[in-house]
């Protein structure tokens, strides 16, 4: 999650003591699990008739009033996603309120719906972001990811309307079977449109919508999502390509002798950020379903209360506490949970991925 809200260097400080002290500083607002796209690996996506079966949409008042308890408890961060936030009725009443009310705000979207109208908003307020997702480079492989045969062109003109106002982007892919190959395709658009690019070649094997994994239908194998990391790394660094070779290949070398890292989750879910999803239960993210607090029933304070003090009692695997890629594998409850069905048990894809990791910057030449 923290990595979609593009922070500086003095805002990382900032995480970090929230972290520490344990306050609620960012929060992701899920407005509606609808979406336009309607793509196999998504872990969100309802369709508006499923979407209305299952529950209601919560009303701009709703979210404005979470706004306000969340602004009591010190959140300065707010996230809108979905599904696509811009599907959601109200989206830029909701918007204009919170800018009033001070939050600093990102978007995620899949970028096939900025209008000119919608455009002119965010540069009149400007967000601190807004991440667009491509899902490839060309609109044969949309339809085959998304099944919208003109999506290529429709985010593409997106990004034209946002680029045009200096409204402050960033892209974002997640690799799968379906785009794999476009991936340097994809890294030339973020070059020629100036764009930072983050470029996930892990994926989770979760949908809460399909209740199955997706893995062997959609992912990429592990010996594949590694090669593809290291070319990627190597094409965004360029010449500090090498150090980052020479850390990865280092910190593994030299792992006997170090401490071992902690069993306790990493990252700041639970600890200084929340996921509230549609119907209004608080996760610590989109991808831990558990703990979960409706906080239509409690308040924000209470709800945080009891992700944070449940989060607390979570470890991550026992074999990933001395293991020699624990300074640069992303291992994480949520994975271990998805990829092996408890948060303390090692998720085997994960690690076949770092050995390849590994594998490929030792044989790399220069």
């Amino acid at each position: 999650m923290d990595s979609e809200y593009g922070f500086t260097s003095l805002e990382e400080r900032l995480c970090m003591k929230a972290s520490y002290k344990g306050i609620l500083l960012t929060a992701a607002f899920e407005l509606t699990p609808v979406c336009n796209m309607n793509c196999e690996m998504c872990y969100i996506r309802l369709s508006k008739k499923e979407q209305e079966q299952e529950h209601r949409l919560r009303t701009v008042e709703e979210w404005l009033e979470l706004a306000e308890q969340l602004k009591a408890a010190g959140t300065l961060f707010i996230l809108l996603t979905g599904g696509e936030p811009l599907l959601y009725p109200g989206f830029p009443e909701l918007y204009r309120q919170l800018k009033k009310m001070g939050f600093i705000l990102t978007i995620n979207t899949n970028g096939t719906l900025c209008t000119e109208e919608i455009a002119d908003m965010f540069a009149a307020e400007l967000p601190r972001r807004i991440n667009v997702t491509l899902y490839g480079a060309s609109n044969e492989t949309y339809a085959k990811v998304t099944g919208n045969s003109r999506g290529y062109e429709q985010v593409m003109h997106g990004l034209e309307l946002l680029k045009s106002r200096n409204i402050p982007v960033k892209l974002n892919c997640s690799m799968i079977r379906e785009n794999m190959e476009d991936t340097p395709a994809i890294l030339d658009i973020s070059e020629e449109l100036e764009l930072p690019l983050e470029y996930n070649t892990y994926m989770f094997p979760c949908s809460r919508r399909r209740g199955h994994a997706f893995c062997k239908e959609t992912r990429v194998t592990p010996e594949d999502a590694a090669a593809w990391e290291v070319y990627i790394k190597k094409r965004q660094k360029g010449e500090g390509f090498v150090k980052v070779r020479e850390h990865v290949i280092d910190s593994y070398t030299f792992a006997d002798d170090k401490e071992p890292i902690g069993r306790s989750m990493r990252c700041r879910a639970g600890k200084s950020s929340c996921w509230i999803d549609w119907k209004g239960r608080m996760t610590p993210c989109v991808f831990l379903e558990e703990p979960a607090v409706d906080v239509f029933t409690h308040t924000i304070k209470e709800a945080w209360e009891t992700v944070k003090s449940n989060c607390g009692r979570i470890l991550l695997p026992e074999e990933c506490n001395n293991c020699k890629h624990r300074f640069n594998c992303n291992i994480c409850a949520a994975c271990a949970r998805w990829e092996s069905g408890g948060t303390d048990v090692k998720p085997e894809y994960l690690c076949q991925y770092m050995d390849e990791v590994v594998r490929n910057l030792k044989e790399e030449c220069f």
